[in-house]
């Protein structure tokens, strides 16, 4: 993936540099508009602009990721002592047990 990336970053640099450097004379030997080159070059702005917001929002997704999975081994842990201050506290009534949602075997 990284490879198709960065092929397509080099793709719009050249772009980029061709759209800022192509010369007057090709473009009217070509029946091209300024408005049209203009907005060509824009539009590789555009996507350049694209690329990096969507760099910068994986980014983002993998450190809350990373979080949530933190915060989820935190409640693991206080759910297992949790549960064993439960069986203490209710081992003389089962009923109990059930009554916080946790099924008992008779």
């Amino acid at each position: 993936m990284d490879v198709v990336k960065n092929a397509t970053i080099e793709w719009l640099n050249q772009a980029e540099r061709f759209y800022a450097t192509v010369p007057q004379a090709m473009l009217l030997k070509y029946n091209v508009r300024e408005e049209e080159l203009n907005q060509a070059s824009q539009m590789v702005q555009q996507v350049m602009e694209l690329l990096a917001l969507q760099a910068s929002a994986k980014a983002k997704v993998q450190d809350l990721t990373q979080q949530r999975n933190q915060q989820l081994e935190v409640m693991k842990q206080w759910m297992q002592q949790f549960m064993q201050i439960a069986k203490v506290a209710t081992k003389d009534s089962p009923q109990q047990m059930e009554a916080l949602g946790i099924v008992v075997p008779s």
